[in-house]
């Protein structure tokens, strides 16, 4: 018998039995309720009222749409919690386990064993064979009722009911069916069996080099349309502000020349990001500046107290007004650097960039600038147990 027909057998009998049970009641020396309707709103009572309304409501609703067997099983499922209902009314009233404790030890193994029914009886059931719910067969087979009586032991034996999701199968049983998945496909190709001869014969118009959709040539039209197409932007919105009093923050500045910050200290640090075409002038000394995914940027500063750092620009412009004790430089192509007299004395660190120009100021007031390039290429020497670092020079013929 499959184990979902023996479970609807099995709720079908208890359904009787706990009718049964509360039509006629308990034998009770005292009375069974006292008829005001107080043990009726006991917060067990109450709870497994919730119970019914809120989840067995949402099954018997989705029942009736389907209707049918579904329909039929889920009428018994209704009555059974019915009937527990009324159970749980009949031992609120009569309270079997302090009533019968020491009198009658029937009453009491009774309602032991009803609660091991629930804990840890249909518990394990459930969590054993239904972990995630109720699911369908995967076989789409019906399952078949069992007989209400015993055969007789003269009449021939019953045929055997099919396969269920949960019966256990033997050894040799799924040995004997045929294999599925990958080994069916080793399986069929180690038997020496033409296993092509079912594919489909590849002709000449369908290769893809006789194909007229699919040349390989790319029309001109098409490719103007790619080019055309432009990228969209996310960028936010332009920013020139102070934020929590200690941080200048320019962003997203395009084409803007009189970008101005003028009223700084040294308690403030600026950072610039993601300007194109602009110039910003900071005309009081801050703790230190940041200039970060600038284009043709140009910053003019009247110094900082810690350092300027210039990361993953294109093109920029940085003019020192003052002392500069830090300056960076990091993935950067293309930097022009003025400093001034001030801020000759501070270093340049320079890292994974290009085209770095340095111009200093002359030795009188009307000489002109000097421009001195910073290296971008080294050479490695291993001389005395160490390797030794020096530029590459570049001389011309």
């Amino acid at each position: 018998m499959p184990m979902e027909e023996k479970l609807v057998h099995r709720l079908e009998s208890a359904v009787t039995r706990l009718e049964a049970l509360s039509a006629t009641g308990f034998r009770s020396g005292g009375p069974v309720g006292t008829g005001d309707g107080t043990t009726v709103l006991d917060p067990s009572i109450i709870a497994f009222d919730d119970l019914m309304s809120q989840f067995l409501g949402k099954v018997s609703s989705a029942a009736e749409k389907i209707g049918g067997h579904v329909l039929d099983i889920t009428k018994i499922v209704e009555a059974a919690f019915s009937a527990q209902r009324e159970l749980l009314i009949k031992i609120k009233e009569t309270k079997i386990l302090v009533e019968f404790k020491n009198k009658d030890p029937n009453h009491v193994e009774w309602a032991k064993a009803l609660k091991e029914l629930y804990l840890p009886g249909l518990r394990d059931y459930v969590k054993s064979h239904y972990p995630l719910g109720p699911v369908w067969s995967a076989t789409g087979e019906t399952a078949v009722s069992a007989p209400s009586k015993a055969p007789s032991p003269s009449a021939p034996a019953p045929p055997p009911p099919p396969s269920s999701l949960f019966s256990s199968e033997s050894p040799q049983a799924s040995s004997s069916r045929p294999t599925k998945g990958m080994s069916a496909v080793f399986d069929e190709i180690n038997s020496g069996k033409p296993v092509t001869s079912g594919l489909r014969k590849v002709t000449d118009d369908m290769k893809t080099k006789n194909r007229a959709d699919r040349t390989g040539v790319v029309n001109a039209g098409e490719k103007e349309a790619r080019v055309s197409s432009p990228s969209v932007s996310k960028t936010g919105p332009p920013k020139l502000e102070l934020q929590m009093g200690r941080k200048w923050v320019v962003e997203n500045q395009v084409g803007e020349k009189n970008l101005v910050i003028d009223d700084c200290d040294t308690k403030q640090s600026v950072y610039v990001y993601g300007c194109k075409s602009s110039v910003l002038q900071i005309k009081g000394k801050v703790n230190n500046i940041t200039i970060d995914k600038c284009t043709k940027m140009g910053v003019v500063f009247a110094g900082v107290v810690a350092a300027c750092e210039i990361v993953n620009c294109n093109g920029v412009e940085v003019q020192c007004q003052g002392s500069a004790p830090t300056i960076s430089i990091d993935n950067t192509n293309g930097c022009q650097l003025y400093l001034n007299k001030d801020s000759l004395e501070g270093s340049i660190t320079t890292a994974k960039s290009s085209e770095i120009n340095v111009l200093v100021p002359g030795d009188g007031p009307d000489d002109d600038w000097g421009e001195h390039a910073l290296p971008q290429q080294y050479a490695h020497e291993y001389k005395d147990g160490r390797f030794v670092t020096t530029p590459v020079s570049h001389s011309g013929a």
